[in-house]
């Protein structure tokens, strides 16, 4: 008989949102997200890995967490997918909605997509790269905005 992995229990919504909050310093920018801790922790393996290893990390008064080489809109999908779980991408309007971007801003949606792919890779978020591959290979079913 084949062993079997445990996954890891999802934390409870009422845990989650009556827990604690993480800050994470993104990108050269030092953007500043506010994350649930257990949240973040159930679907990164390196955040929780990192929360197991070095306790003090999590337990200063400020709970920050700095990524100065991550992009700031690869972390903005993260986030997005964390508490979603759900990357929609039918059309543009959508995916500038989610990202934040306006409509004038020149950005390459594919490009962000294979970035954050290698992000689910370096921080062990499986779930999460597992569907941003999905989504890079067979392709975004992108309509016009309207």
């Amino acid at each position: 008989m084949a062993a079997t992995s445990k996954q890891p229990v999802p934390p409870t919504l009422v845990s989650t949102v009556t827990g604690e909050i993480a800050t994470v310093v993104v990108g050269p920018s030092k953007k500043r997200h506010l994350i649930h801790k257990d949240l973040i922790c159930h679907h990164s393996g390196y955040f929780r890995k990192a929360y197991d290893r070095q306790k003090g990390l999590w337990k200063n008064p400020d709970q920050i967490f700095t990524l100065e080489d991550v992009d700031v809109d690869v972390f903005n999908l993260f986030v997005h997918w964390l508490y979603t779980q759900d990357i929609p991408c039918n059309t543009y309007a959508e995916i500038y909605h989610m990202m934040g971007w306006n409509n004038g801003d020149q950005v390459n949606f594919k490009d962000i997509l294979l970035k954050a792919r290698t992000f689910g890779h370096r921080f062990l978020a499986v779930g999460f790269r597992r569907v941003v591959h999905n989504i890079y290979v067979e392709g975004c079913k992108i309509k016009a905005i309207e």
